[in-house]
């Protein structure tokens, strides 16, 4: 609510229409009117596209005026013909992380070409054991604590399912094993071997326990860091699972305060709550942090399901949102009328929240009709209210400025005449603008843009049809003194005070008074431009050096176990951080053939001096597992020339899946009809620390190109990471993509509904500073730059266009010199835009007190938005169009009424 410091009688308020204001002071010099003698095509086209908005938009007021019951009527109507798409409703499950990578890509490709012939989807739960005061745990009792927290999930269960029928298995020989990565690789023993209770696995913790029990801690040393190799002799990375504290150099000799365990689990990545998976995972993470409490270490564990829980913990703030935006419409009660019994219009108010709502329903419907309900389009609420708040506010500025109409009918059609042209101005830009940001080839980003653009356009329609038939209704009460929401009770004697004893229009009385005179004076005008370029090129300074940004961590609640596991992974493990693995496919081939033979032979051949693979820069060493170098290495070929017969490959091979180490891999092979290949997988780790985010798909492609170079057809890397490497590669070109059509549909639209083209550029200046500022303060401020923030971004346009474009439309329609028709505009419009801000900052600013990363990006990204849009619209364009405003659509006072008059006579 609005409390005015001083009373001012009815009669000294001036009435003032968008067509006609003077608001100098008698200090300012007199201007003459700026007149085009000679209009040349863009004037007549200007005028000629305002005269055909304001009559469209009269007969649609009009016919409103005599039926507002039928439209509402016709509105709920055409809402529950939209809300039949609601049958066809899905949200986003199932579709996992591939929402925010782009479609289309040789990644995605290649990634669904391997899952074809390759279906074994696991799930990775991790647990990071640290010593008390960092105490070495390269010991027997720290390698004994790490195989009680296997222990732990060996032990665990969820309604009947055990870890022994989810985990994931493998073979060597005759013994059949869940997986587990961990230093325990190292100390598994097949004469110590000891099964599970099931007698068909084995337990890798009671066969590893049972061999470590023998060991010194001397021993313990030495098997891992003198002779680290696996029981199935294969090379063990050390630093991969041994950490060392952050900032030292390098593996101090024989001592660690950390291990890592990764404990894998079948079960797809989209399996989430109620699933056995991501239950036993719950379960089991609940039972390592009870052991903790006993361990002389400290167990920090970050299951799969945890992870899944961290996107869907972001929703945990929408009750908050939801909250600023009850808080917002309170606020709209308050302020979209005069507060006494009569004037007040909190159920107007009540009304222009109801056609938002519809509006939500109906864009639901018809844009479930062609796409699924994203991750992102939680924020669609905030955007339907923040833009048709902003409608129905000029609607009822417009209104109450036809006071004089005694025909309600007329008085309706004359208000939506001249509110028309500015709510559809802003309106379509944002609308089109989100609709033309669906061309990103982000699936998150383009449905939220394309359902954001057909939201904004139904809440468009409904508040110009079904909010002004409410605002008829509402307006035949207040013609008869009936009260706010009590309509049955008649007030004799009707005050034109508020319950504050305030005379009505006081916010309109402050920006004729006081605001506009102050800013339209050389001394402030000066100072607004000096301080707009000043922002604008410390901003263009933090805006080159934004850099894209993205921490996986930033989506955990702050306290949890996963955030913690990710604070000590920092410490002990900050330099495998940018590790990632790789597997190698190659696809249908003739694998017998002599000459494939030899090219395989260099693509996996470890030497660096040899290998395509071990010689690539990003390649980490020792980390190579191929099937095909087994293979070899059982057939005893150790030049790289040799070959196995071509007759004879396929008997080869059969005899050698039938030893331990063929058993072991014999997954990664996949067997046509003909039991001949026709894929396969090897598996290699990548080291990604010398690159930016943005730079990483230089590593993916310089593998790809390594693995070209051996000349094996159909052979390719594979990595669901590579994913996120593409998307980050595009980033910012998406984020420009999206900007610039944004801003390039806001001065076409601009264009087309003014037919100026001054007036649209200056327009587009509100939005283009704005979008500037934000970028080098998102710098300074250590705002991340990721597909959130570009989302951000992209509601920036929408949002900062309406200040300008109001503005500046309401200067096109004043008469007078550019100072008063500038003092026109904002007489008229400054008070609706005002509240309209302040109900978007209300909403939004009660989430300072969100917990979840993106909601606490949302709030300082729409802090920003609010305070650009408004200083910019309200201050910059203004003092610009009094500068170097064009003419208007009318020349003299008088012109604007003797046109509308001619109007409402042609239809009546």
């Amino acid at each position: 609510m609005v409390v005015e410091p001083e009373e001012v009688s009815a009669s000294d308020i001036k009435k003032v229409t968008s067509a006609s204001l003077s608001s100098e002071d008698d200090n300012t010099p007199k201007r003459s009117v700026e007149k085009n003698a000679s209009p040349d095509f863009l004037a007549r086209l200007s005028k000629k596209l305002d005269n055909t908005s304001r009559t469209l938009f009269f007969r649609l007021g009009y016919w409103i005026g005599k039926r507002p019951l039928r439209t509402i009527a016709l509105s709920f109507i055409g809402v529950a013909i939209a809300s039949l798409g609601l049958f066809n409703y899905e949200n986003n499950d199932g579709r996992g992380q591939r929402i925010w990578v782009p479609e289309g890509t040789s990644s995605g490709e290649n990634l669904d070409t391997r899952d074809e012939y390759f279906d074994d989807s696991f799930r990775i739960s991790q647990v990071i054991l640290v010593g008390k005061d960092d105490a070495d745990v390269a010991t027997q009792e720290g390698v004994l604590e790490l195989i009680s927290i296997l222990e732990v999930f060996e032990e665990t269960s969820w309604e009947g399912y055990g870890y022994y029928d989810l985990c994931n298995t493998a073979a060597y020989g005759d013994i059949t094993y869940c997986v587990v990565n961990s230093v325990l690789n190292v100390f598994f023993d097949e004469e110590y071997v000891v099964y599970a209770d099931d007698g068909t696995n084995v337990s890798f913790s009671r066969t590893t326990r049972a061999k470590v029990s023998t060991l010194t801690d001397e021993e313990i040393k030495t098997a891992i860091f003198d002779s680290a190799i696996t029981w199935t002799n294969d090379p063990f990375t050390t630093d991969l699972f041994v950490g060392e504290l952050s900032g030292s150099n390098g593996l101090n000799e024989r001592y660690t305060p950390a291990f890592r365990m990764n404990v894998l689990i079948n079960g797809s990545p989209s399996d989430s709550t109620g699933s056995k998976e991501y239950e036993f995972e719950k379960v089991a993470e609940k039972n390592v942090l009870d052991l903790s409490d006993q361990l002389s270490s400290t167990a920090y564990v970050n299951i799969f399901a945890a992870q899944q829980d961290s996107g869907a913990d972001q929703a945990d703030d929408v009750p908050l949102l939801l909250f600023g935006i009850m808080l917002a419409i309170i606020y709209v009660c308050m302020t979209m009328g005069h507060l006494n019994s009569v004037d007040s219009r909190v159920g107007l108010a009540i009304a222009a929240v109801v056609g938002i709502l519809l509006a939500y329903v109906a864009m639901i419907g018809v844009c479930s009709l062609i796409s699924w309900y994203g991750p992102v389009h939680q924020l669609l609420p905030l955007l339907l209210v923040a833009i048709g708040i902003d409608d129905a506010y000029v609607i009822v500025t417009a209104f109450d400025e036809t006071s004089d109409i005694s025909d309600t009918p007329e008085r309706v059609g004359r208000a939506l005449s001249r509110a028309g042209a500015a709510i559809t101005v802003t309106s379509c830009t944002n609308s089109f603008a989100f609709l033309m940001g669906g061309t990103t080839q982000i699936p998150a980003m383009r449905w939220f843009a394309i359902w954001a653009g057909v939201g904004i356009f139904l809440d468009f329609l409904l508040q110009a049809t079904f909010f002004v038939a409410c605002l008829t209704i509402d307006s035949r009460r207040q013609k008869h003194d009936r009260r706010d929401l009590f309509c049955c009770s008649v007030v004799k004697n009707r005050s034109t005070k508020n319950i504050f004893g305030f005379e009505n229009f006081g916010l309109k009385r402050f920006f004729k008074n006081t605001f506009a005179p102050i800013l339209l004076k050389k001394v402030t005008a000066f100072f607004v431009i000096g301080l707009t370029f000043a922002l604008f090129g410390i901003s263009i300074s933090g805006t080159v050096s934004l850099e894209l940004t993205f921490q996986d961590d930033a989506l955990f609640k702050e306290g949890s176990p996963i955030a913690e596991y990710w604070d000590v992974q920092e410490v002990y493990f900050a330099e495998t951080s940018n590790i990632f693995p790789v597997e190698v496919f190659t696809g249908q081939l003739d694998y017998a053939n002599e000459n494939n033979q030899r090219k395989m032979s260099i693509l996996f051949e470890s030497d660096p001096e040899i290998g395509a693979i071990s010689s690539d820069p990003f390649y980490k060493q020792n980390t190579l597992n191929s099937w095909y170098s087994l293979f070899r290495e059982w057939g005893n070929l150790t030049d790289p020339t040799d070959v196995f017969p071509y007759d004879s490959y396929y008997e080869e091979l059969s005899k050698f899946l039938l030893t331990e180490v063929g058993i072991s891999i014999k997954d990664s092979l996949a067997f046509g009809e003909d039991q001949k290949l026709v894929a396969t997988l090897s598996y290699l780790a990548i080291d990604t620390s010398s690159e930016d985010l943005d730079m990483r798909i230089d590593v993916k492609n310089s593998i790809e190109e390594s693995i070209d170079s051996a000349g094996v057809p159909n052979s390719f890397p594979v990595s669901r990471f590579f994913l996120w490497f593409e998307r980050d590669a595009i980033l910012y070109q998406e984020a420009l993509q999206i900007l610039l059509i944004a801003l390039a549909v806001v001065f076409v639209v601009t264009f087309l509904m003014i037919g100026n083209v001054r007036a649209s550029a200056i327009t587009l200046l509100g939005p283009c500073f704005s979008v500037i500022d934000m970028l080098g303060l998102m710098y300074y401020f250590s705002i991340d730059f990721n597909t959130v923030t570009i989302i951000c971004l992209a509601l920036s346009v929408g949002l900062t266009i309406d200040f300008s474009s109001h503005i500046t439309i309401g200067f096109m329609s004043s008469v007078g010199s550019r100072y008063e028709r500038v003092c026109g505009g904002l007489t008229h419009l400054g008070p609706p835009l005002t509240h309209a801000g302040i109900t978007t900052f209300i909403a939004t600013g009660i989430l300072v007190f969100s917990t979840t990363y993106v909601f606490k990006l949302f709030f300082k990204m729409f802090m920003m938005i609010i305070a650009f849009g408004m200083f910019h619209g309200l201050v910059l364009v203004p003092v610009i169009l009094w500068k170097f405003g064009p003419d208007g659509f009318f020349e003299r006072d008088g012109d604007f009424k003797e046109e509308e008059d001619k109007i409402v006579f042609n239809y009546k």
